[in-house]
Protein backbone atom coordinates (compact mmCIF):
# COMPACT_ATOMS: atom_id res chain seq x y z
CA UNK A 1 0.00 0.00 0.00
CA UNK A 2 1.54 3.50 -1.02
CA UNK A 3 0.74 6.37 0.29
CA UNK A 4 -1.37 7.69 -1.83
CA UNK A 5 -3.92 4.81 -1.19
CA UNK A 6 -3.17 5.62 2.77
CA UNK A 7 -4.39 9.29 2.24
CA UNK A 8 -7.24 8.59 0.05
CA UNK A 9 -9.01 6.08 2.55
CA UNK A 10 -8.04 8.43 5.11
CA UNK A 11 -9.94 11.20 3.91
CA UNK A 12 -12.75 8.68 2.58
CA UNK A 13 -12.63 6.91 6.31
CA UNK A 14 -13.26 11.17 7.76
CA UNK A 15 -15.80 12.30 5.44
CA UNK A 16 -17.55 9.32 6.18
CA UNK A 17 -17.73 10.02 10.14
CA UNK A 18 -18.34 13.69 8.90
CA UNK A 19 -21.47 12.41 7.67
CA UNK A 20 -22.38 10.06 10.10
CA UNK A 21 -21.63 12.65 13.03
CA UNK A 22 -24.02 15.49 10.58
CA UNK A 23 -26.20 12.96 10.09
CA UNK A 24 -27.33 12.85 13.56
CA UNK A 25 -27.01 16.37 14.85
CA UNK A 26 -29.15 17.67 11.73
CA UNK A 27 -32.75 16.41 10.69
CA UNK A 28 -32.77 17.35 7.08
CA UNK A 29 -36.29 16.50 5.81
CA UNK A 30 -36.82 14.65 2.36
CA UNK A 31 -38.50 17.89 0.84
CA UNK A 32 -35.56 20.04 1.41
CA UNK A 33 -34.23 22.33 -1.10
CA UNK A 34 -31.08 22.73 -0.11
CA UNK A 35 -28.44 23.01 3.02
CA UNK A 36 -29.65 26.71 3.46
CA UNK A 37 -33.20 25.68 3.31
CA UNK A 38 -35.28 27.07 6.49
CA UNK A 39 -37.36 23.90 6.87
CA UNK A 40 -34.14 21.98 8.27
CA UNK A 41 -34.03 21.70 11.98
CA UNK A 42 -31.23 20.47 14.49
CA UNK A 43 -32.40 17.11 15.89
CA UNK A 44 -32.18 17.03 20.33
CA UNK A 45 -28.86 15.94 20.56
CA UNK A 46 -28.01 18.70 17.22
CA UNK A 47 -29.95 21.31 20.02
CA UNK A 48 -27.52 20.25 22.95
CA UNK A 49 -24.40 20.65 20.56
CA UNK A 50 -24.49 23.83 19.31
CA UNK A 51 -25.86 25.29 22.78
CA UNK A 52 -22.68 23.72 24.21
CA UNK A 53 -20.61 25.43 21.23
CA UNK A 54 -22.06 28.64 21.98
CA UNK A 55 -21.73 28.35 25.77
CA UNK A 56 -17.84 27.65 25.56
CA UNK A 57 -17.24 30.45 23.24
CA UNK A 58 -19.34 32.80 25.40
CA UNK A 59 -16.90 31.50 28.25
CA UNK A 60 -13.84 32.08 25.85
CA UNK A 61 -15.18 35.97 25.02
CA UNK A 62 -15.55 36.48 28.96
CA UNK A 63 -11.83 34.97 29.85
CA UNK A 64 -10.17 37.25 26.83
CA UNK A 65 -12.20 39.90 28.42
CA UNK A 66 -10.59 39.30 31.70
CA UNK A 67 -7.39 39.04 30.58
CA UNK A 68 -7.50 42.54 28.29
CA UNK A 69 -8.85 44.12 31.20
CA UNK A 70 -6.08 43.02 33.03
CA UNK A 71 -3.03 44.01 30.80
CA UNK A 72 -4.83 47.63 30.53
Amino acid sequence: MDIYTVIVRLLAESMAVANGTLANLVNMPANATGALDPAITTTTSGTVFVQQIAGAAIGAANILCDMLEALF
